[in-house]
């Protein structure tokens, strides 16, 4: 489930919303400065009735934290600002986490 607002900041569409769906992935925590782990990797997908969205998460900050108790197959809803990246002729759906909820 994907829910979005659009907004323009200096001359700039900006996308932000809600993705609420499963994890994929086993979260990638990375280790920062000071040894604290301060950012968090994984994939959610939306899982639609007609056709899943995978969504690349990426968490900064104090809301690693709660990402350390995710695994893989939980229910999460993430909010924060929608993007895309390309690779290699794909494009993949993109998500900076401003707050992450377990949901189940």
């Amino acid at each position: 489930m994907k829910f979005s607002t659009k907004t323009m900041v200096n001359e700039v569409e900006k996308v932000e919303g809600v993705v609420a769906g499963r994890i994929v992935n086993e979260p990638k925590l990375l280790t920062g400065r000071e040894g604290k782990k301060d950012v968090a990797y994984f994939t959610v997908a939306n899982n639609l009735p007609s056709e899943a969205v995978f969504y690349e998460v990426t968490v900064i900050g104090d809301q690693v934290k709660r990402v350390e108790k995710l695994a893989k197959g939980s229910v999460v809803a993430v909010k924060g600002e929608f993007g895309t990246r390309e690779h290699e002729g794909k494009t993949y759906e993109t998500l900076l986490a401003s707050s992450v909820e377990k949901l189940a």
